[in-house]
């Protein structure tokens, strides 16, 4: 899951310059970083929902329902990154967080334990087919964002 962390930490990277280079004008940081932190609030949703979900359920069914809501969420996120990855190369560095967006950052980072967790509990309902795919998908996602 080392690389699932990375891809969460790379993703804030790449929002945060987003933000800063084709954000809104104005003159609050809050303004500049608006994009940011809508984008950073819905993962967090996503994931805790995702996890939540998993740690309730006792059937495969609803381990598949969970990750697929989260992965519907993920997919786009994922793939406009990698345009903005590709359009400033610069942004593979994930250093230096503005210290207006170190609360999304924290909050991004307290709920990777939760989703290893999630895909923990996924794991042990594998055998599952609907299961299977779901992960499969996840770990697509995941392929998107290295």
């Amino acid at each position: 899951m080392k690389k699932s962390a990375r891809s969460i930490f790379f993703i804030l990277s790449l929002m945060i310059v987003f933000s800063v280079s084709c954000g809104k004008g104005g003159d609050a940081a809050a303004d500049k970083y608006a994009d940011v932190k809508e984008t950073s609030t819905r993962y967090v949703s996503l994931v805790e929902t995702c996890a939540r979900e998993i740690e309730a359920a006792s059937d495969g069914e609803t381990i598949a329902a969970a990750l697929n809501k989260m992965n519907h969420g993920l997919e786009p996120v994922a793939r406009m990154l990698i345009m903005l990855g590709k359009q400033f190369p610069e942004l593979n560095n994930p250093s230096g967080v503005p210290a207006e967006l170190k609360t999304f950052k924290d909050k991004m980072d307290a709920v990777q334990p939760a989703l290893k967790a999630a895909i923990k509990k996924a794991d042990t309902f594998a055998s599952d087919p609907v299961v299977q795919l779901a992960l499969g998908r996840y770990a697509e996602i995941q392929k998107i964002l290295e």
